[in-house]
């Protein structure tokens, strides 16, 4: 199937001189997370809900074309694997559809999820995720959202998950401070303030919305028609668990791989010995891996970059299926955190599937300081 049937043409955009604090409430008024700057029909880039709302940032004085990110982009004759293939790669929810040049439209993954069929279950695939309790404050989620590269929070109460606070949720919590405080700036007579109230103390009980729970059995097919409109849902088994669009992107590319499927999000702008390097180590941590788990289907790596004082920390998540094992890593250098998050990884496997041995360890120690 060509993306040209599945992407969408109504498209909600911005362009660069727009107000930011009026594209924050047409993401919150549209439920999406991402939105395509466009200037006179030509793509500029696009803007990203979280790296705005995890931020100090005055909506009301900031225009949004300043804070947009330069994307790769989809060809409307590409086929739907292909695609989603280079939308897995970006690291992004969506890519923008040019046609000589001109924005024609976007493909999410939302959209993608009609093409999903397995026969898999929700336990099959669902990873734990981080979660918050019902007395947490906006400051935590924010805190977790940020050093755990996440966009949702499961909030729970003696045991139960009873909500969800998401990015979209924190947009009515910035645009409301903001209005305080120009409105108490008035009143001051342009003597201002630092702040109309504390927003980090405000209770995630207080802006949450109701999660979309499935049981661990539910059938991928159906979980997939609900994540046509949904971000995420969650399963219930002693923690919470989630299953994200992205989580069925990945097994819609396994149909068409033999072996292993490695993928590596984020890794462009790298340089040549960076990406080579990182290559290098998943393959030969899948070589090593498969001694202990047969049947791997998929490594993947995810790579974040979050800029502090003008140097670049790399987050790096990794899954490994089947099986679901996770990990999480930091470091300012970028292979260094990717042999981290491996190293992580190959531990929560040696739990579940016995110990290396010391030869193999040692072989691993010294090909890593070559």
């Amino acid at each position: 199937m060509k993306i040209e049937d599945l992407m969408s043409r109504n498209i909600i955009y911005a362009s660069s001189d727009e107000n930011l604090s009026s594209v924050l409430a047409k993401m919150k008024k549209h439920k999406i997370h991402q939105l395509p700057i466009v200037d006179n029909n030509e793509y500029k880039g696009m803007l990203l809900l979280k790296s705005i709302v995890t931020k100090r940032i005055d909506p009301l004085k900031s225009k949004c074309g300043n804070f947009s990110i330069s994307t790769s982009h989809l060809r409307k004759n590409m086929n739907a694997e292909d695609a989603a293939e280079l939308l897995l790669n970006s690291g992004l929810r969506a890519l923008p559809v040019l046609d000589n040049n001109k924005f024609i439209g976007i493909l999410s993954e939302s959209d993608l999820m009609k093409l999903i069929s397995s026969n898999k279950k929700a336990e099959d695939i669902m990873i734990e995720c981080e979660f918050i309790s019902i007395d947490d404050n906006v400051g935590k989620a924010k805190k977790i959202m940020t050093y755990r590269n996440v966009s949702r929070l499961p909030i729970m109460k003696s045991g139960k998950l009873i909500g969800v606070i998401s990015t979209l949720n924190l947009i009515d919590v910035i645009l409301k401070a903001k209005q305080e405080y120009q409105a108490r700036g008035k009143m001051l007579r342009g003597r201002g303030f630092r702040e109309a109230q504390p927003v980090d103390k405000i209770k995630v009980e207080t802006i949450m919305e109701e999660p979309k729970v499935v049981d661990k059995n539910a059938s991928l097919n159906d979980i997939a028609k609900i994540l046509q409109n949904e971000e995420e849902v969650f399963v219930m088994n002693a923690v919470p668990h989630v299953i994200t669009q992205k989580d069925l992107m990945e097994l819609l590319l396994l149909k068409k791989q033999k072996g292993v499927y490695v993928q590596i999000t984020n890794l462009h702008g790298e340089d040549t010995f960076t990406q080579a390097k990182i290559d290098s180590m998943t393959t030969e941590f899948v070589k090593k891996i498969a001694r202990m788990v047969r049947d791997i289907q998929s490594l993947t790596l995810h790579i974040e970059r979050h800029k502090k004082g003008g140097k670049t920390k790399y987050s790096v998540r990794t899954k490994l299926f089947p099986g679901i094992f996770v990990s999480h890593s930091w470091d300012w250098n970028l292979v260094v955190a990717a042999q981290d998050a491996l190293d992580k990884l190959e531990r929560e496997i040696i739990k579940e599937h016995g110990k290396m041995t010391h030869r193999d360890r040692e072989k691993r120690s010294k090909e890593f300081r070559k």
